[in-house]
């Protein structure tokens, strides 16, 4: 249940960073949609993110307890979570945010190959 709640909550997220990046480069007298800060943003997405990739990870976990790729998944679940929130913090824009994000499941996926985690 909590993957597909998850899921539906990070097109949630993709939305109000679409929104939150739209916000600065309407000319004046538009209006947005859903006016929120950036960092509001990054988090509704990154909380999601975060609770599908460890969902995902607990799944490895009791499917495969043996290998040691399922921890480093789960830690790289967290990391991918945390990492788009605190670069919004320090400063970094939305955008970039969102691509650290997108660098992070990738790094994710490769890290938590089907294969890899069977034989380790």
């Amino acid at each position: 249940m909590f993957i597909f709640a998850s899921l539906a909550a990070i097109g949630t997220g993709m939305e109000l960073i679409a929104d939150s990046s739209q916000q600065h480069s309407l000319p004046p007298g538009e209006i947005v949609e859903h006016p929120v800060s950036a960092i509001f943003a990054i988090s509704t997405l990154s909380i999601a993110l975060g609770i599908y990739l460890v969902s995902i990870s607990f799944l490895r976990l009791t499917l495969i307890s043996n290998s040691s790729y399922n921890w480093y998944g789960l830690f790289a679940a967290i990391a991918v979570a945390a990492v788009p929130v605190v670069a919004v913090l320090a400063g970094l824009g939305i955008i970039w945010a969102l691509a650290l994000a997108g660098v992070g499941v990738v790094g994710y996926i490769i890290l938590c190959d089907w294969d890899k985690c069977k034989t380790q």
